[in-house]
């Protein structure tokens, strides 16, 4: 008998990689993460990532438009006298693909874009 001709699986390739464990972990952790979001925006801090998202995406500037958050004083105020957030765009930047994934099922306007956006905090770790 040829020991070339055996095709019984040896040990080693029965055994799961480092790799693929560690991935595993990962993704079920993940999981983990998202379905123990909230879903909701507790922050204000959240609120103006949310607004820098959104306007990026629907007006083409990362600029702050809710009157709400302007009349508290939370943008810095630009050239041309646009208001912007105070923070850097990756966590805005993180989000804008769900956030533009949910401006396409916003009924009513607004909540499915901010719901997908709340759930970057969990996978990010920003507090959204």
């Amino acid at each position: 008998m040829n020991p070339d001709d055996d095709h019984a699986p040896t040990g080693k390739a029965c055994r799961p990689s480092g790799l693929g464990v560690a991935a595993g972990v990962f993704l079920v952790v993940l999981a983990v993460y998202v379905l123990a979001n909230p879903g909701r925006i507790d922050l204000i801090d959240g609120q103006v990532r949310y607004e820098v998202a959104l306007n990026w995406l629907t007006a083409g500037r990362p600029m702050i438009m809710d009157l709400a958050l302007l009349h508290l004083h939370w943008g810095i105020t630009g050239r041309r006298g646009f208001s912007y957030a105070g923070y850097g765009a990756a966590a805005s930047e993180a989000a804008m693909p769900l956030v533009w994934i949910g401006l396409f099922y916003d009924d009513p306007p607004g909540e499915a874009s901010r719901f997908l956006f709340s759930l970057t905090g969990s996978i990010f770790g920003a507090p959204g």
